[in-house]
């Protein structure tokens, strides 16, 4: 039993030496004029994607802001077919508005990730009229792709604030 408990141990200091030796000595360091760069270029992509949500009218232009490499962003759909799908239902059923400015917040993870997050009033009138306001809560990592920056994965909080009867809503 010593015996084999000290091949284990000569193999996890091997592979720890290993594993030192070979892991890289220097961190990714990113100028301020690279950092803002790359912010610049994630918040355009982000603001792309989101005027193409709130337009409601080219969904390839929507699709196109999305990464297909670990299936879809959002935890809804499996795919980025089951998003076109979704929200092209989901686009029938109801009209998004946001109120006010969007407070882009980007944190620069490396030349090539960030993770953007924003909090904003957005309202939602479906097809009977109801208006409902929402505090909308989004959380999500770009990448740097061949074709662009593309929302990697993604996290919404909806908090319903108030519902408004609209002009068609039911009595």
């Amino acid at each position: 039993m010593k015996a084999v408990l000290a091949i284990l141990a000569a193999l996890l200091a091997l592979g720890a030496l290993f594993y030192f030796y070979t892991a890289p000595t220097e961190t990714c360091e990113m100028t301020e004029a690279e950092i803002a760069q790359v912010e610049a270029e994630v918040i355009a992509a982000a603001e792309g994607q989101h005027r193409a949500w709130r337009s409601q009218q080219d969904m390839d232009e929507y699709m196109s802001y999305h990464s297909g490499w670990a299936g879809t962003p959002w935890p809804n759909w499996q795919s980025l077919d089951d998003l076109r799908t979704g929200m092209t239902a989901n686009w029938a059923r109801w009209d998004f508005d946001v109120i006010g400015e969007i407070p882009w917040e980007v944190r620069v993870l490396g030349p090539e990730v960030a993770a953007v997050k924003w909090v904003v009033p957005t309202t939602r009138t479906d097809t009977t009229g109801i208006v409902r306001v929402f505090d909308t809560q989004i959380a999500c990592v770009w990448v740097l792709e061949e074709t662009g920056w593309k929302m990697l994965v993604a996290r919404e909080t909806w908090t319903r604030v108030e519902e408004v009867a609209g002009p068609n809503a039911p009595d």
